[in-house]
Parts: C-alpha cells; structure tokens; sequence
C-alpha cells in the first residue's frame, strides 16, 4: 500500500507540474490529451487536490468546460478554509456567470467578496467579477461602481494584473452603453498593462474591444485589424470561446464590408468552435449567419439547407424570436428564387410567431414582404392592406426608415395603377419620413421617384426639381453611376419642355458621369439623345459624331435601336451627298 501511495503521489506532483507549467504558459490546448489521467487523478483527492483544481480553473474555462469547472470548485469548496476557500467560490461565481446563471454567481462572488477582505488581490478581483454580474442583470451604475472600485484597489496595491481586468471591463461597459469612444480609451489602456504584463487573455479581450467600438463607429476596415491581431493570441494560445467570438465578429464585418466571401470561412470557424464547446446558442447564430452570407453569395440551396438547420437548434432551445427571424429571411431566399408560394409560407410562419411573442419589428417585416407577394401576384388590395398594417407598426415604433421604406411601395402600386397623385402624396410622405430618419441612400431612389411621378404627369418643372435634387444627392456620396441617370432624366425633361440647349447641355453632364461610372445605358441613351437634339437644331455634324458613337458601342449592330441610328446615319449622309451635288 505504501507503495502504491508513493507512485501515487510520483503521478500527482508530476501532473501538477505539468498543468502549473502549461496553465502558467497559457497553453491550455496542450492538456487536452492529458485531461483523461489528470481527471484520474482528481477522483484519487490526493493531498494536491484543492490546489490542482484551482490551476485547472483557467484550463476549464479557456476551453469552455463549465461543469467541470463548477463540479470541482464545489468539491474544492467542501474541504477547504480562508484564502482558498475564497479562490475557489471566485471560480464558481465565473463559472456560473458564463452558463447564464447570474443570480448564482452574485452569491458566490459575495461571499468570496466578504472572505477576501484584507487580500487586496482577491478583493480586488471579486469585485471586477461582480461588476460583470451587475452588467449582465443590467445594472449598470452598480457595475461601474464594482469596477472603479476595483481599479483604485488595484492602482494603490500596484496590482497590475488586476488594474488591467478593471480597466477592461470598463472598456466591455461602455461599448455595450454605446460609448464607443470611451470604450475605445478603456481598452487601449489595458493594452498598455497587459503587454507589460505578458498577459495574452487580457490582451486579446482588449484588442477584440477596440475592434467591435471601431466596427460600432463605422471603421470596418479598422475594426478587421484589430480583430485579426485577437485571433493571433486567442489560437495561439487554445482560447476557444475567444477565437470562437472573434471568428464571428469578423465574418460579421467582412460581411459588412461586402466580402461574404471571406465572411463564409470565418463563420464556418466559429460554427466549428460553438459545436466543440456545445454552445446551442452560438451554433445558431452562426448557422444563421451562414445562411445570410450563402444568400447575399446567391447561393440560395446552400443558404436554405444553412437556414432551416438554425431553426432546428432554436426550436430546440425555444428560442422564439430567433426562429422567426430565421424563417423571416428563409422567405426572402424564395422569394428571390421566384418561388412566391413558399415565401408566403415562410413570412406567414415567421409572423405568427413574432405575433405571438410580440416582437413587432419582425411584425412589421413580415407583413411588408407579404405585401410584396400579394403585390408580385397583382393582388393590389391585399397588398395594400399588408402594407398599410407594416406602416401602422412602423409608426408606432417611430422607425422613420421602415416608415419611408412601406410609403415607397404604396406609392410604387398607385404608380403602376396610373393613379399618379395619389402615387406623389404616398412619395412625398416617405421623402418626409426619410429625411427623418437621416437615409441618404433612400433619398436618391425618392426623389427619384418623385422626378418620375411629375414627369409622368407631365409636370416637367416639378419634374426637373426632385430629379435635380436627386443628383445632387448622388453627387454627395460620390454615386457617379445613379448621379449619371438622374442627369439624363433632368436632361429629357427638358427636351419634352423644347428647351433643347438646356437638354444638350444636361446630356453631356450625364455623358461624362455615365463614362466615369460605366455606365453604359445611360451612355449610349445620352450619345443618341445628343445626335438627335443636333440634328433638331440643323447641328448636322455634331449631330453624325454623336450618332456613329452612339452605333460604335453596340456589341450588336442588328439590335433594333443600332439599326435605328444606322438609318439615321445614312439618310444624313445622303442628304449630305444631295446638298453638296445641288451645291455644284
């Protein structure tokens, strides 16, 4: 028996080397495969026992391991006093906290809280811990209180480790509050302390910060390289709920960036890492990104199969409003495929649920697509009804953007039914609600929208105003493309007005944005416009330069509009040759 105790405790002290050495290197990947001696070794309860729990509590949690870590720490609770005692409550109030237990934890962390009075290291750090809780219950002044004083204990005791979690996690705060400036300022101090420090976690948890404030700020670009230096770390030093998080962010912000490309590999990474720790929530998430990205890719198969796997896993958790999100958008890839009966289903499922949970943004949405439908199968009155409901919801909520997005659409059906005032009242009202809500991208296509009422309507002052505004508009977000259009249109307002020096003179602006932008319809349009605006005014020459670059930029010479210009080409070169023969 001796024996057997004495290679016992051999095997005991070498593994406790193994995980103080590999936990203080933060290597904690590399104890996986040890992991099955070392629970082993745990269930003998050797006289090392509370103290190898305590080492072990950043492998469990670097790698995700809650129970585990909540197993042990009780059973390390049971048998052990004082300082102790204290680290391991600490461990169990984390613990809990990262399960979704916050009441819990605050029980926890109090009483560690109370044991640690006199340990300016444990006190400090309980407090840091319970800042978090207090966020998490929403309790915000309560956190900052928890954290400032955390951050004074610290900055006294000259704890720099713990000066740099507080500062941190008051970097965490203010980016949830909105306050991304400040978020920004907090963290790029504790960047300063964790390199001095050479601490890798704390350093990743900033960087990954200062990142999601830029994202917030509408620094994309900037956000990816601060999100690429956390994944550095948090892969380089097996922190998978890191790597995993952060893997997410960037698919997010490569998305925003207009890369699903690259936002694909990202998500699939995070997905990988969600279904490792079995973290439902974040596997949902991710599927559901999958399937956005897939989408906006128009790879509409691999985007449903991404979709209906979300909505299998927030059925499992009961998750309501994620899966009426999920079959929200399910209906929009049908709908795209032109499949409009299982985009009714879709956004007719998706609107029940949000109805019976009252979640009213979803409402809104929902009720605008079936709008669509109705509208693409001419059901007019259905879909004006639709419509009309989604504005009620729009108001209610006082979401100008959506507000002015559901007038367009009345506006687009009383359009197409030739009923052009009511058409103009229903544009003018979402001019009006966009302006608001601060759109200039909408702006544009209302204004637009306006030009085109009036001009239908042959109002052509009014006509030339609001498509004049509009390119202006396009001009301000240096949008040569759509400003080359609007141009165009002021242009043959103009012309139907028989200010024919005005038409040529918005034509050619109209030329010069189209050839900047690429825009080869309105290019081609304003070179014939040009040819036949000449030729009115007896501008022969000008009017066959115009024309024979206009018929050059066909790539089909039989198209009916090149055959067109070629006629026109030869009849003004014949009469040129009879001019010239009476001439003599």
């Amino acid at each position: 028996m001796r024996t057997l105790n004495a290679a016992r405790t051999r095997v005991a002290d070498y593994y406790l080397n193994v995980v103080t050495q590999t936990v203080d290197n933060k290597q904690y990947h590399a104890l996986d495969s040890d992991w099955p001696q070392i629970r082993a070794l745990l269930e003998y309860r050797h006289f090392h026992f509370t103290v190898l729990v305590g080492k072990l509590s950043a492998y469990w949690h670097a790698r995700a391991m809650f129970q585990e870590l909540i197993w042990w720490s009780k059973e390390a609770v049971a048998v052990c006093k004082g300082t102790n005692r204290t680290v391991h409550l600490s461990n169990l109030g984390t613990a809990y906290r990262e399960i979704g237990q916050p009441q819990t934890a605050r029980e926890h962390l109090q009483e560690a809280l109370q044991m640690s009075q006199g340990n300016p290291w444990l006190e400090s750090t309980n407090l840091n811990h319970l800042g978090l809780v207090s966020h998490d219950l929403g309790q915000t002044d309560s956190a900052i209180d928890y954290f400032q004083r955390a951050l004074t204990l610290a900055q006294k005791t000259g704890r720099k480790a713990v000066e740099g979690n507080a500062l941190g996690n008051l970097g965490l705060l203010y980016y949830d509050t909105g306050e991304l400036n400040k978020a920004i300022e907090y963290s790029q101090k504790t960047v300063i302390i964790a390199r001095e420090t050479d601490n890798q976690r704390m350093l990743g948890l900033a960087l990954a910060n200062i990142g999601s404030s830029y994202r917030g700020l509408g620094q994309p670009e900037t956000a990816v390289s601060f999100y690429q230096e956390t994944l550095v770390y948090a892969h380089q030093f097996g922190d998978l709920p890191m790597e995993g998080k952060v893997s997410e962010n960037l698919g997010l912000t490569y998305t925003e960036l207009g890369r699903c490309d690259l936002a694909v590999s990202f998500f699939e990474r995070a997905l990988v890492i969600a279904r490792l720790m079995e973290h439902k929530r974040d596997e949902g998430d991710n599927l559901y990104n999958l399937g956005t990205a897939h989408h906006t890719l128009a790879h509409n198969n691999t985007a449903i199969d991404y979709y209906r796997e979300a909505i299998t896993v927030w059925r499992e958790l009961s998750e309501k409003q994620g899966e009426a999100i999920t079959l929200g958008h399910l209906g929009d890839v049908y709908y795209d495929m032109d499949d409009l009966s299982m985009a009714m289903t879709h956004y007719q499922q998706s609107l029940a649920i949000a109805q019976e949970i009252d979640y009213q943004q979803r409402q809104m949405g929902n009720l605008a697509n079936i709008g669509n439908v109705y509208s693409a199968w001419d059901q007019t009155d259905n879909a004006i009804a639709a419509y009309n409901k989604a504005l009620s919801l729009a108001r209610k909520m006082d979401d100008a953007h959506n507000e002015g997005v559901i007038l367009n659409r009345l506006g687009n059906i009383h359009f197409a039914q030739e009923q052009i005032n009511q058409a103009i009242t229903y544009y003018q009202q979402a001019l009006e609600a966009n302006h608001r809500a601060g759109d200039h991208q909408n702006e544009i296509a209302w204004l637009n929208n306006l030009g085109r009422a009036y001009y239908e309507d042959q109002q052509w002052e009014l006509a030339v105003t609001y498509y004049q505004r509009a390119a202006t508009a396009s001009h301000a977000l240096a949008d040569t493309y759509r400003q080359a259009t609007q141009l165009r249109h002021v242009a043959l307002a103009h012309s139907k007005m028989g200010k024919s020096e005005q038409a040529i003179s918005y034509y050619v602006q109209a030329l010069t944005a189209a050839q900047i932008s690429g825009n080869q319809e309105v290019e081609i349009n304003s070179l014939g416009s040009l040819g036949l605006l000449h030729r009115g005014l007896g501008q022969r020459r000008e009017a066959q330069h115009y024309l024979q670059q206009a018929y050059d930029q066909f790539e089909d010479s039989n198209s009916p509009q090149a055959r067109t210009i070629q006629q026109l080409l030869d009849e003004m070169a014949s009469m040129s040759t009879v001019t010239q023969a009476v001439g003599k």
